[in-house]
């Protein structure tokens, strides 16, 4: 349902960096990164990873540090590297250093050098330097398995697998093993038609539909030969893993024609190689091997046509190609020239724009649905790589914070999880917060896992053993949280308690409305004792067909404003919003939020205060005020809008609507300007 009216205040009652003259160093732009350590920045990790988009691809870069502005021999590090960024091996004392950068080599005798910036190391941030990665080459050898597990660890993981499991588990692997040999292989997928084919969005959901259990069935039988050494379970998956690589690499499933397919065969293949390389003749490995290198070359020449490190904000780009490249390079080293793509890869894990679509609050634009998937993938990789090469790299990561992302911005319990695509459905995500209390020790994590009744199985139970720790709700927590990294407000009267818990979540996100978000800044949603009463609507059936397009990524799906009936630009990097200002006490929260950028002109000023009064404060239930604050270059009408699941109850005369779901209800009484009209329709 949908209010439309023209009104400025009403209350709920609940029942970085300059562009510089050089020439080599790219300007801001969209879709891109910046300069880091930014110009004054305070560095979240020690040693900093620092990163300077070119303006072109150069064969090398040079950076220099110095605790002096004047960078003196004598006190001046330099570095060299054939990428856009360089992840140092040894950490710095704590205080102030500034740096700079150039393309070229370390012995030329150039001169032109970029803007000086400078950066703070706090002896605070956690010391978590790049690994020798030739050193952990040579460790690893040519011995089989090692992704998350060694050969020399393979007798005591399955010793612990077949304790923890229990004894009807070695029965389950045989059954599913004998399940899957009955099933006949995946056909290699047909081309999809051309861009312009209006069927194409479906055939390329179909292939995925089709290829995503194949390949997972794939992942599943190598996994328990790795974990049992049934021989059936290793005999199902290398003949699997043998058609996999019968495909022809350059042909439907080609990275650049398909990439679902394309990338889940270098996600899932090169590690079921590595389980099952005793299995192997000879003969074999060296057809997997030749495959899978013409697969993973493909993946590693985007990057070098658009560095990683310049283009992270794509969400296959940081979900997929990066984290999959890495596992890969893992199982191919010493069977395949794989180590530069393998140190590359690994550097961007230590790179301040990994993940790209947070910071260092730990939040996430693309809403809790796309979080739930991305961060189980962020969690796993940091876990293959700190057995690989012993370094804990998930203590640098704006990970780290992230489980409270989940906590405030989507309770285990919500019906709804806005805001992002998939936000029609439940809460869901207990299985990622489980692999985040493993990681970091974190109490609240555990307790969102154990709500959602969340198990890890597999290998998964064996690399985050969540046993040690103890889950604790929080109700010791502040009650409102805000993530400035995505503009994102949370307020919540009794977090733990979907009883007596009201919440209102406030968004206006500088990341504009771009891949899985919406044009949707100085947004919120209302949920009231386990039900939600204002919802951000639109559903997710297919990315970019005409209800997800023409709906779902609009404003008008959203509780935000109109002018003249249009919203804010979608699908638009600067169409920005921005969390200005939160507080939070025991009686309430206040927030400001400005959407001005996100309307291309129409609008000189938005901007959007909200106070939220906790029964510590009111007595009774909370109450909610809000207040708009609206100029534009010409007259205009404005249109405030209101979602709900069910039919609204509207007051035109006494300008209140009702809202209930449930046993909950909520009143929304427009107090300024008077005079308004309302209209309301399901349509």
């Amino acid at each position: 349902m949908t209010i439309c009216t023209s009104v400025g205040f009403f209350s709920l009652l609940c029942l970085g960096a300059a562009v510089f003259g050089d020439d080599f160093e790219a300007p801001p732009a969209p879709f891109q990164t910046s300069p880091r350590p930014a110009e004054g920045e305070t560095v979240s990790a020690n040693p900093p990873c620092f990163v300077y988009p070119a303006s072109k691809v150069y064969d090398a870069y040079v950076i220099e540090v110095s605790r002096e502005e004047g960078f003196p021999a004598a006190t001046t590090q330099r570095f060299a590297s054939p990428y856009m960024l360089v992840a140092p091996i040894a950490a710095m004392t704590t205080g102030r250093y500034y740096w700079r950068w150039r393309p070229g080599k370390a012995g030329d005798k150039a001169t032109e050098w970029s803007a000086v910036r400078s950066f703070t190391v706090p002896a605070s941030a956690p010391v978590v330097p790049f690994p020798d990665i030739d050193s952990m080459v040579q460790r690893i050898g040519v011995t089989h398995p090692r992704v998350a597990v060694t050969s020399s660890e393979l007798a005591e993981v399955r010793r612990r697998a077949s304790q923890q499991f229990g004894e009807n588990w070695l029965a389950g692997v045989r059954k599913y093993a004998e399940q899957t040999r009955d099933k006949p292989l995946l056909p290699e997928p047909d081309f999809l038609p051309e861009t312009r084919d209006t069927k194409r969005i479906e055939l390329y959901q179909k292939t995925f539909q089709t290829t995503r259990p194949f390949m997972r069935e794939l992942a599943n039988l190598a996994e328990n030969y790795l974990l049992t050494g049934d021989e059936l379970s290793g005999q199902e998956a290398k003949r699997r893993l043998l058609h996999i690589v019968s495909w022809n690499p350059r042909g439907s499933t080609c990275l650049n024609h398909n990439d679902e397919p394309a990338t889940e065969i270098v996600r899932y293949c090169p590690t079921a190689f590595d389980r099952v390389y005793p299995l192997l003749t000879e003969e074999e490995k060296k057809k997997c091997v030749d495959c899978l290198m013409i697969r993973v070359n493909e993946m590693r020449d985007l990057w070098r046509r658009r560095p990683f490190e310049m283009y992270p904000y794509e969400s296959h780009n940081m979900g997929y190609y990066l984290p999959d490249l890495l596992e890969a390079c893992l199982a191919l080293v010493g069977e395949a020239p794989v180590e530069e793509m393998l140190r590359y890869t690994m550097q961007q894990l230590w790179s301040p724009s990994y993940p790209p679509y947070g910071g260092a609050d730990g939040g996430w634009c693309e809403g809790p649905s796309y979080w739930t998937w991305s961060t189980s993938v962020f969690a796993n990789v940091y876990r293959l790589v700190e057995k690989a090469t012993g370094v804990p790299v998930h203590l640098r990561s704006n990970v780290r914070n992230t489980a409270l992302y989940k906590l405030y911005g989507n309770p285990p319990y919500f019906q709804v999880a806005p805001f992002g695509d998939g936000q029609e459905g439940a809460a869901i995500g207990g299985n990622t917060m489980a692999m985040l209390a493993a990681l970091y020790k974190d109490p609240y994590a555990k307790w969102y896992a154990d709500y959602q009744n969340a198990t890890l199985g597999g290998m998964s139970s064996l690399l985050f053993d969540t046993s040690a720790v103890q889950a604790k709700p929080p109700y010791d927590r502040p009650q409102g949280h805000a993530f400035y990294d995505i503009g994102l407000a949370t307020m919540h009267s009794v977090l733990p308690d979907p009883s007596s818990n009201v919440a209102l979540l406030f968004r206006s996100c500088p990341f504009g409305s771009i891949s899985h978000a919406f044009a949707d800044q100085n947004t919120f949603v209302l949920d009231a004792y386990g039900e939600p009463l204002i919802i951000a609507s639109g559903y997710y059936q297919l990315y970019g067909h005409p209800h997800h397009a023409q709906w779902t990524w609009q404003t008008k799906a959203s509780n935000s404003v109109l002018v003249n009936g249009e919203g804010q630009s979608p699908r638009d990097w600067n169409a920005k919003g921005q969390l200005v200002t939160f507080k939070t006490t025991a009686a309430g929260d206040y927030a400001v939020g400005d959407a001005t950028l996100a309307y291309a002109g129409r609008l000189d000023k938005f901007l959007r205060r909200v106070v939220f009064l906790r029964p510590i404060h009111t007595g009774g239930d909370p109450i909610i005020v809000f207040r708009d604050e609206l100029a534009a270059p010409k007259p205009s009408t404005y249109q405030f809008l209101l979602h709900a699941l069910n039919k609204m109850e509207v007051d035109a005369d006494n300008q209140r609507v009702i809202i209930a779901k449930g046993a909950s209800r909520c009143r929304v009484d427009y107090l300024a300007p008077q005079k308004l009209t309302f209209s309301q329709n399901d349509q």
